[in-house]
This record gives C-alpha cells, sequence and structure tokens, in this order.
C-alpha cells in the first residue's frame, strides 16, 4: 500500500526545501488501498522542482517503481 502526495512547482531547490515544514496543501495526492498509483502534475515548466512524498503506510516490505510519462 503506497500513498503519495506531491507539492510545487516551486523556482528551485533552495525554494523547495526552505518550504518545507510549512507546505500548502498539496497538488495532488493519494490515500487509496490500491496497488498502483498515478501522480499528476497538471503544468510544469522547464526547471519547475517538485517534492513528492511517497510513504508505505502498511509498513510491509514491497518494491515500487516510478515511471515518467510525458504527454506532449
Amino acid at each position: 500500500d503506497v500513498d503519495f502526495a506531491l507539492w510545487g512547482p516551486f523556482d528551485d531547490l533552495a525554494d523547495a526545501l526552505n518550504t518545507c515544514g510549512s507546505l500548502p496543501a498539496p497538488i495532488d495526492c493519494s490515500y487509496h488501498p490500491q496497488a498502483n498509483e498515478e501522480v499528476n502534475i497538471p503544468a510544469s515548466n522547464v526547471g519547475d522542482f517538485y517534492l513528492l512524498l511517497i510513504t508505505n503506510f502498511s509498513n510491509q516490505p514491497q518494491k515500487f517503481l516510478v515511471m515518467l510519462r510525458v504527454l506532449v
């Protein structure tokens, strides 16, 4: 059971890291018990930075795969 939360976009890595501790609501997240999750970034520009938190709610050993799909 992998869950996630995504924040951004940020101007650079320092901006993203400085926001930790006072993050706004995530732009995408999921807490579903299903095996597969899909993270959606609604609009992105070259150079944007995002923070992606991935959690293992069930605390069971498991593998996960992150794939990037760019839609043009």
